[in-house]
């Protein structure tokens, strides 16, 4: 019982003072870039039934997500990825597949995370989401938009790692007796050996070797530049061109933008949920062992629930990087002590307040 009463329950956690201050100065900032850019708030419920979700939670999001029964006996979801469920809302929402607007969102998701994991603070989300975009141009706008956020917070050594989950459906379609799940758990081990061995079973080691150098390639756009000149027989040969050379014009733009060392191209990010259609991107930060935030393309999810709208967005997990923030616009400003009889010190305390300095009154010394 004492154990208990000095611990709380995964996703639950609390943040006070100081911590909170700097969190909620911090979310200020995000909105502030979001409504520049045109998006709008939205919010989504606590939890939901489980059952309008089973179907798109992959097999580790049923072991970590919350559930729980109503009392007519319903199975419950807790909202454990706001997307999921701001999708619903969205599906129900949109009368006409040709709609689009812009909205964006902060707050609290609830998932186990294992104790043992030294970068659990993923309690708590901010994203923004782009309904009714299809093609390049929703793309660049979702991953600017994140660099912008990333770049007026001043996470520094954060890059932003660009791939696409249309490349491996391609390759699963083309092989379609690879299992997507083992491939999947194979790139993101990012085991070579391993990999090249299971991709050996179905096809020739001509196409095994690049695939494997397919799914493990990271690098400049540069770099990407070399290795699609360098693989273009094998490109062509395992029907993968045009999902190439899509993230090709997306460097294209960001070259022109000079924003290119911002990023890199990562063919091993292909995105874990299956509802993501075509690219996919995370932010990664120096030191910190897992993304800060993530995002994509899913042109399919809406559908699921209502019309069909294509729609690309990400969330960023806001605590894993706060303690990185130092600007002192988010920390708490200094606090003014005015001691003395409360008329006087109300009125000395007003004229400081009016002025923008906080002040307390402290009552008699």
């Amino acid at each position: 019982m004492k154990e208990k009463l000095l611990k709380t329950p995964q996703g639950a956690e609390s943040i006070f003072l100081e911590e909170a201050y700097k969190h909620e100065k911090i979310n200020e900032a995000i909105n502030k870039i979001y409504t520049e850019w045109g998006y709008l708030p939205i919010k989504t419920p606590v939890f939901d039934y489980y059952e309008n979700y089973e179907k798109l939670l992959s097999t580790n999001s049923k072991k970590n997500c919350f559930r729980l029964m109503d009392r007519d006996g319903e199975l419950l979801l807790l909202r454990n990825d706001i997307t999921l469920f701001l999708a619903k809302q969205l599906g129900r929402m949109l009368k006409e597949s040709n709609q689009s607007f812009r909205v964006h969102y902060a707050d609290s998701i609830l998932r186990h995370q294992s104790e043992i994991d030294i970068s659990s603070n993923e309690f708590f989300q901010t994203g923004a989401e782009l309904v009714g975009c299809s093609g390049i141009n929703g793309d660049l706008e979702a991953i600017t938009l994140l660099l912008k956020i990333i770049s007026e917070l001043e996470i520094k050594d954060t890059k932003i790692h660009v791939g696409s989950r249309s490349i491996l459906d391609a390759i699963l379609n083309k092989y379609n007796l690879i299992d997507s799940s083992c491939l999947i758990e194979l790139i993101n081990s990012r085991d070579l050996i391993k990999l090249k061995s299971y991709l050996n079973q179905f096809m020739d080691e001509t196409n095994s070797n690049f695939i494997t150098k397919l799914f493990l390639f990271i690098g400049t756009f540069k770099d990407y530049l070399k290795f699609i000149t360098t693989n273009k027989e094998s490109i062509e040969n395992n029907n993968i061109p045009n999902e190439i050379e899509y993230l090709k014009n997306i460097g294209d733009v960001l070259l022109d933008l000079d924003l290119i060392d911002n990023f890199r191209f990562d063919l091993s990010e292909i995105a874990n949920r299956d509802y993501y259609t075509g690219i996919v991107f995370k932010a990664y930060t120096k030191d910190i062992d897992s993304p800060i935030a993530s995002g994509g393309r899913y042109d399919n999810l809406i559908k699921s629930f209502g019309n069909d709208i294509p729609s690309v967005g990400f969330s960023i997990l806001l605590r894993k990087v706060e303690d990185r923030i130092n600007n002192e616009v988010y920390n708490p400003p200094k606090i003014k002590n005015i001691y003395g009889k409360f008329v006087e010190a109300y009125r000395e305390a007003e004229i400081m307040r009016n002025n923008g300095i906080p002040a307390i009154i402290k009552g008699e010394k």
